[in-house]
């Protein structure tokens, strides 16, 4: 059986190595020249590694913005620091502080929501309705984003939706 697959893995290697000595023109330069230093190096060379495909290119800068780049890259990476530091300490002492944090939170925006009430009793929707509206958004981009993912993933090609023209 162990010989049965070697010669199964020649076959493959002897197949990949018929089909590079017809497709590319650099395993073919070399048998016209083989004197050629270089010659040498073409033949030797073997990879274990699947070919791919560069022809697939990433448009990034539209989600680029380098006004804000240095503030978020700054924020970003003090936010890593303090989420590692709490990541090292006992899983008490993170569920505590975590519990703080939601209590301050909610803490905080109850007491906003009682000074709004006492100077307009409707003011309290405002930040209720602005809190929805922006959850709304976060939720439709990341349905969109997913499914660009996806498509992207399958190959499918992604709806192009046309630039938003300024006419004045």
């Amino acid at each position: 059986m162990f010989l049965a697959s070697r010669s199964e893995d020649e076959r493959e290697s002897n197949s990949q190595r018929y089909a590079k000595c017809y497709l590319f023109l650099s395993t073919r330069v070399p048998k016209v020249f083989p004197d050629l230093k270089i010659a040498k190096i073409v033949n030797e060379f073997h990879t274990p590694w699947p070919k791919q495909s560069y022809h697939r290119s990433t448009d990034v800068t539209k989600s680029y913005n380098g006004k804000f780049t240095a503030i978020t890259k700054s924020i970003t990476i003090v936010a890593m620091f303090f989420i590692t530091s709490l990541m090292t300490v006992p899983l008490s002492i993170q569920d505590m502080v975590v519990q703080m944090f939601t209590t301050a939170v909610t803490g905080y925006t109850i007491l906003i929501h009682v000074d709004l009430y006492k100077i307009y009793p409707v003011l309290i929707f405002v930040p209720t309705i602005v809190m929805l509206a922006v959850l709304h958004f976060i939720v439709k981009s990341g349905q969109v984003n997913q499914k660009l993912e996806l498509a992207r993933l399958f190959g499918f090609s992604a709806p192009v939706v046309p630039p938003v023209s300024s006419a004045h």
